[in-house]
């Protein structure tokens, strides 16, 4: 089986095959499903939000240190805080999140997971729902809450507000000492 030229690193670019016994050939079977990276686009998509707010760890965006990649919004529509974190690591994280602007006490939300702890786990014909997201509700604490990251993981968290504002979020975290 060939793939056309074209398609070699687009979106449309078959990224699995599933072998298939046929009597004693072995034939290669094209896997045309959803794998992650087409979750972690869609979950990006469909949670832009309509007003991007800081979000920093250290007083710097987050885009990579100690493995962490966020971004968050707020939807003036909804009245949600979007925040979106991945954890590249092979370990659990645990943060803090402070929610500045969020007024004191328990938000309901939402909580959107991708996660395998599997690196080479994929979607497959016979397993195509080896790695799909997975909504649940939770409720939230501001100013500041603890939020465990599960390794190899994409989370969405959607936190109702009701301030017109949301004007920061950030991961604390102590600069290590000398």
């Amino acid at each position: 089986y060939e793939i056309c030229a074209c398609l070699v690193g687009s979106e449309m670019c078959i990224r699995d095959s599933l072998a298939v016994a046929s009597g004693s050939d072995l034939v290669r079977q094209p896997f045309v499903g959803k794998d992650p990276n087409y979750y972690v686009q869609q979950l990006y998509g469909h949670n832009a939000g309509t007003n991007v707010v800081p979000l920093t760890m250290q007083d710097e965006p987050v885009t990579g240190q100690q493995d962490l990649y966020a971004t968050a919004a707020v939807d003036k529509h909804s009245n949600e805080l979007i925040i979106k974190v991945a954890n590249t690591g092979i370990r659990n994280k645990r943060i803090k999140l402070n929610l500045n602007g969020l007024s004191a006490g328990k938000h309901k939300g939402t909580l959107t997971l991708l996660h395998s702890s599997d690196l080479e786990a994929k979607n497959t014909l016979c397993n195509p729902s080896a790695v799909v997201p997975v909504v649940s509700d939770i409720e939230m604490e501001a100013p500041q809450m603890d939020v465990n990251l599960k390794p190899l993981s994409f989370s969405v968290y959607r936190i109702k507000y009701e301030m017109n504002d949301v004007s920061k979020v950030f991961f604390p975290t102590s600069r290590p000492t000398k």
